[in-house]
Formats: C-alpha cells, sequence, structure tokens
C-alpha cells in the first residue's frame, strides 16, 4: 500500500494519534459528539485548531526567578502595608492600595494564561 492509497482511505488526511480519555472525559467528549452530530476527531481538531496555540511569554526557567522576584516585593508590601496600619505614617493608604492592586494583577497575569501570546 503507498502513500496515495493510505490519503485515500483516511480522506487524504496523512499521520493519526491515539488520544486516552478517562471515563468521565469520554463521557463528556461522546456526549458532544452526540449533540453536535461530529464525530469525535472533528471535534478536537476544531477545539485545537479554531484558536492559534499559546506561546509563552518567557521560559518556566525566568518565569520562576520573576515569580522569586515578585515573592520578596509582595513580603515588602506586607511590611509596608502593616506599618500603615499600625499607625506609623498617615496619606499613603490611597497610593499603597493602588500599588498592591496593580501588583496583585500583574502576579495573576504572569501565572495565568494570560501571560502568553497567540502565535501568528
Amino acid at each position: 500500500m503507498d502513500q496515495n492509497d493510505v490519503e485515500k482511505k483516511t480522506n487524504g488526511r496523512g499521520p493519526g494519534t491515539l488520544v486516552r480519555f478517562s471515563n468521565s472525559e469520554w463521557g463528556q467528549i461522546a456526549n458532544d459528539s452526540k449533540v453536535t452530530g461530529q464525530s469525535i476527531p472533528a471535534l478536537l481538531r476544531e477545539a485545537y485548531f479554531r484558536n492559534a496555540p499559546l506561546i509563552p511569554l518567557m521560559s518556566k526557567e525566568d518565569l520562576k526567578v520573576l515569580l522569586g522576584q515578585l515573592h520578596r516585593i509582595g513580603n515588602n508590601i506586607n511590611q509596608i502595608a502593616r506599618s500603615l496600619n499600625s499607625g506609623f505614617r498617615e496619606g499613603f493608604n490611597d497610593d499603597f492600595i493602588e500599588i498592591k492592586n496593580t501588583f496583585s494583577k500583574l502576579y495573576r497575569f504572569l501565572t495565568s494564561n494570560y501571560g502568553k501570546v497567540v502565535a501568528k
């Protein structure tokens, strides 16, 4: 059997793969297949190729270093918060709350899928 015979039997598609599911995953995808009328391979292709794959903004090693530095900055912010809350300084609460919120947003961004860009 040559390559042309293989492509005819597979509707012009080349290599394939085997995907294993848990029982609950299989039940969900089988149900979705029944509801949509699409085959399971078609559902998987659509789910994967609908959007471009995500590309990490930085390597895991760089992210680990950055998160370590952010952790230390977070500790400093907490020490400043304790000082402000003890009445040591007054008048900085609004600025401090804004800094703390911005820091939290940055941390959430770097540790989520939002910290990745879509390939073009």
